[in-house]
């Protein structure tokens, strides 16, 4: 099959699943290219926003979080997983100032990783479901977890909670508006700011 033309250079990256194998397909004004990963459909997946040809797919193989790194857009894959010991990981963000940071949220807590995702070091706060990097600080790290918010101010050397009103603590996604608002999504009571 064919990917759409798009009216500029722009880069989408979704998986899909096809007979018991996992793809990842980057499209970038040109045919679809389909990337075998896994027996799982990732769970999460990040561009490294100064080099689009550096991806990230974290899910679940077995037993284990998986995470998976290509350095050419989707040529050849490869196991970034070292250090990482959870069983499934959720999100994954990229340090917007200094690409070579990378944070991985498990179930077993925060992973960051300091180069390129080559080894990682658990930074705490279990149940990790969504990370957030502030784009107009990025020393401001925010983990939603299944116990609810945390920020970082030090790059995820350590947090304090921001768990103040919240009826649901179980947070599957965040969002910002810099220096506005913290927007965080719950499990089954909506979305909070």
């Amino acid at each position: 099959r064919k990917a759409l033309k798009l009216p500029s250079p722009r880069l989408l990256v979704e998986s899909l699943r096809v007979s018991g194998f996992t793809y990842l397909d980057r499209r970038i004004d040109k045919d679809l290219d389909e990337v075998a990963l896994g027996q799982r459909p990732p769970d999460a997946i990040a561009v490294n926003p100064g080099n689009s040809n550096v991806i990230y797919a974290g899910g679940c193989e077995g037993s284990a979080a998986s995470l998976y790194k290509t350095t050419n857009g989707g040529g050849l894959w490869f196991s970034s997983s070292t250090g990482i010991s959870s069983d499934t990981m959720y999100d994954i963000a990229i340090h917007p100032g200094n690409n070579s940071i990378v944070f991985a949220g498990t179930r077993n807590g925060l992973y960051k990783s300091v180069n390129d995702g080559a080894t990682w070091t658990n930074k705490g706060c279990v149940g990790v479901k969504s990370v957030l990097v502030d784009p107009e600080d990025p020393t401001t790290v925010y983990a939603g977890t299944s116990y609810g918010v945390y920020k970082s101010m030090d790059t995820g050397e350590t947090w304090s909670s921001l768990n103040e009103g919240l009826r649901d603590s179980c947070i599957t996604s965040l969002g910002i508006y810099p220096g506005t608002f913290l927007f965080a999504g719950t499990r089954e009571d909506g979305m909070y700011r």
